[in-house]
């Protein structure tokens, strides 16, 4: 009858190296700039890079756009083996149009990403780069969309004594653009077409009974006085505006009393009875050509650098008045939506691969907020806003869950509505098609028993959490003799053998042997749904050759440097441990670790054949994806017992045996680990409570022998 062998640990004395599409290194990204040309540096380190390893790497828009402002790059790169850094270069733009504002209250900037990934598409390392842009300033502090509020420019705090000799000859008063807007962000108002309107006040007494005259111009001192007289302000060619008003008509008025223009109610070339009240009349006033708005205020140009108001005065005699808190107000105005440039979106360069991550990068005409909820619908799966607020490009980040040859489809949108700086919100569509599909569903293979490191490990692990991508580990066996697995993903069915889990280890005082006893927890679909990612399991082949694990990693157990996975714990503190990666143990671990032998060596001058059970040695190491069984508890009865090892060896029993559970309860298998001599047998007799026999039983009955149930009749 063939003997079954359990193999608590697989002892793995030759190191071997690694290739496959699994990265062997951790990669990081550094960066430096000079002039228009920033140079990435990847390095490799924390593994084996005395492989050749290739990468991919690619830039990705995020606020900066590919084309606008830095020439987007990407190809791949071939460490080959001992090489441990490359380098990219990435020529920033000086971009034009929308593309060269930003907009923010204490920060701003454009950015874009830089990407290593792996074979599969999948990431390795980024890094980000700002890039300085010209600043649209704002002034909340909590909120950047306040650009059409009102702003306040001083003219005149002194009194001015206005005589009726003209405008040429009366002195006057102005107010620069920088008293309202800085040039960067006045720069942003003439590219968005946005509309200045403006108002002005001042506080006025007569000296003399008579008419009052202003006239407003942008960028020019110079006046035209032709025209003005009693009842009109004159001539309008190079003024804006042009107004004339009677402080309290009929009578001289020498209280001070507030004035604001133009006066709403009225329009070009009109007048206006008691607008300041009773008696207090617009005479005329005077717009030029498109410089009325539609809410009656004074429309400025755009551009402009300089606002000034001049004065006169006229009627019969001297005319003269006082003028004194002159104030300008400027309001932007923009009515118009922001629209999305459909033409000119974007998407990241491949590989597209399912459960990759893709970049969609929304140019809109002007520079948007409040894209934190939105979300991109796509053919790919869904994407959700990264960044790009306080610019006028919006990036959304989602992963491919489509299948192989599905074509990239932006349908819509769903969430927040984007807004403009004036609060005008988006409500067109968003919509492009690409040419590119997904090209492939990757699976990874695990590295069988390799020397790749921990923390590459956990960074592959990491990468794939919630990617829906197959991850698979082939191992060979042999028919009937176990192993221990440990695997970073959950399996639904298994193929090519049962898995068992720890249940208790304990002893039986009526036989006086210790017992590891381990279940059935073989997925089924009925009973057992499906193993546990990250738990040490016993895998019994059901024959020789290879077997493949295949699973997803939804969730990230954790890795053994540091971490402890999921444990089956039993009586008097014995312990199951699973490791994704290879290390070795030390001296203090010694005759606490109970494994078996990969192959056929001799420990201590005694020949043990593979699958042998052996104490764990100084320096013996673990391959990848195995478990192990130790001791760390600190049981007095278990102590009493002298056994052949010193220090911490005389904790532990000479022998444990082991009996594997069915799913009904039944015991299938018995064997016996000698934790003196390392010998694991299956070819003596027990009876069902795993109690080794002299012998051959006479008594009729169900027992145990070479791992099978034989009945004595």
């Amino acid at each position: 009858m063939k003997q079954k062998v359990f193999s608590i640990l697989a002892l793995l004395l030759v190191a071997t190296s690694w290739q496959g599409v699994c990265a062997a290194n951790i990669f990081s990204v550094t960066r430096t700039t000079s002039g228009t040309t920033t140079t990435f540096t990847i390095t490799r380190s924390n593994g084996d890079t005395s492989v050749a390893e290739t990468v991919y790497y690619r830039t990705v828009s995020l606020s900066a756009l590919d084309g606008q402002n830095f020439t987007g790059v990407s190809g791949t790169l071939t460490f080959n083996a001992g090489e441990t850094t490359k380098t990219v270069n990435v020529t920033e733009l000086t971009a034009t149009g929308m593309f060269k504002y930003a907009a923010g209250y204490s920060s701003w900037n454009r950015s874009y990403r830089f990407e290593v990934l792996d074979a599969n598409g999948f990431l390795l390392a980024d890094l980000d780069r700002n890039i300085g842009v010209t600043r649209v300033q704002t002034q909340a502090l909590s909120y950047i969309y306040d650009l059409g509020n009102t702003r306040d420019g001083i003219m005149s705090t002194t009194t001015l004594t206005i005589t009726d000799q003209g405008y040429a000859k009366n002195s006057y008063v102005t107010v620069t653009s920088g008293s309202f807007y800085d040039s960067n962000t006045q720069s942003y108002l003439v590219a968005n077409g946005t509309q200045l309107r403006m108002t002005l006040d001042f506080e006025a007494k007569e000296k003399d009974d008579g008419y009052q005259h202003i006239q407003i111009l942008t960028d020019n001192t110079s006046t035209n006085d032709t025209g003005a007289g009693d009842g009109d302000p004159g001539t309008i060619s190079l003024s804006r505006y042009m107004a004339c008003f009677e402080i309290k008509k009929g009578s001289k008025y020498e209280t001070y009393k507030t004035y604001t223009f133009p006066v709403k109610g009225a329009g070009n070339n009109a007048s206006a009875e008691n607008v300041w009240g009773d008696g207090f009349n617009l005479s005329k006033q005077k717009f030029n050509t498109d410089c009325r708005a539609g809410d009656g205020k004074l429309i400025l140009n755009t551009d402009f650098n300089t606002i000034v108001l001049r004065f006169t005065g006229s009627g019969d005699k001297d005319d003269d008045w006082y003028v004194k808190n002159i104030n300008a107000h400027v309001t932007a105005v923009d009515v118009t939506r922001p629209t999305a440039q459909n033409d000119n979106i974007t998407v990241s360069p491949g590989p597209y691969n399912k459960g990759n991550d893709f970049y969609i990068s929304v140019p809109f005409s002007e520079i948007v907020l409040g894209a934190a909820t939105t979300k991109l619908n796509t053919s790919w799966g869904e994407a959700t806003y990264i960044s790009g607020s306080g610019s006028n490009v919006l990036t959304f980040k989602g992963t491919i869950t489509a299948n192989a040859g599905t074509t990239l489809n932006v349908t819509g949108y769903s969430g927040a509505n984007p807004w403009d700086l004036f609060q005008n919100y988006f409500n067109s569509s968003i919509s492009k098609t690409f040419t590119g599909t997904v090209s492939a569903n990757p699976q990874y293979t695990l590295p069988e028993g390799t020397d790749i490191g921990v923390d590459a490990l956990a960074g592959l692990v990491s990468t794939l959490q919630g990617k829906q991508v197959e991850v698979s580990l082939i191992r060979a066996f042999s028919a009937d003799v176990s192993s221990t697995i440990c695997l970073p993903f959950a399996m639904t069915s298994i193929t090519g053998g049962s898995v068992y889990e720890l249940r208790d280890v304990s002893y039986n005082n009526e036989n006086a042997v210790w017992v590891a006893t381990m279940s059935d927890a073989t997925p089924d679909g009925n009973l057992v749904i499906s193993t546990t990612a990250g738990k040490p399991y016993l895998f019994m082949p059901s024959a020789t050759g290879n077997v493949t694990f295949t699973g997803i990693v939804s969730t990230v157990p954790a890795t053994t440097d540091g971490f402890t996975l999921t444990d089956a714990d039993g009586n008097d503190g014995w312990t199951m441990k699973g490791t994704y990666t290879k290390f070795a143990w030390n001296a203090d671990d010694y005759g606490t670790i109970f494994g078996f032998a990969s192959k056929d060596k001799t420990v201590d001058g005694v020949a043990v054949k593979a699958g042998e059970f052996v104490r764990a040695k100084d320096g013996a190491k673990v391959p990848a994806f195995r478990a192990y069984l130790t001791y760390t508890g600190d049981n007095p009865a278990l102590k009493a017992r002298a056994m052949t090892r010193a220090v911490t060896g005389d904790a532990l029993p000479e022998s444990i045996t082991v009996r594997l559970i069915d799913k009904s309860g039944d015991v299938t298998a018995i064997g016996t680990l000698d934790t003196r001599t390392g010998e694991f047998t299956t070819d003596d007799w027990y009876d069902m409570s795993g109690r080794r026999l002299g012998g051959k039983p006479t008594e009729k009955g169900v027992y145990i022998n070479n791992g099978k149930k034989v009945i004595i009749r």
